[in-house]
C-alpha cells in the first residue's frame, strides 16, 4: 500500500507538466529558429 503510494506521487503529472510545458515554449523557439531554416528547406527538398 505504501508503495503504490509513493509511486504514484513521484509519477504525478502535475509535478512534471510544469517542468516541460515551461522548457517546450523555450525549447520550441530555439529548435525553430536554428532547424527553422533547415526543416523547411529539408520538407521542401523532400516534397
Amino acid at each position: 500500500m505504501s508503495q503504490p503510494g509513493i509511486n504514484q506521487d513521484s509519477a504525478t503529472p502535475a509535478v512534471p507538466a510544469p517542468a516541460p510545458s515551461a522548457r517546450q515554449p523555450f525549447v520550441r523557439p530555439s529548435v525553430q529558429h536554428v532547424g527553422g531554416l533547415q526543416t523547411e528547406t529539408l520538407l521542401s527538398g523532400e516534397l
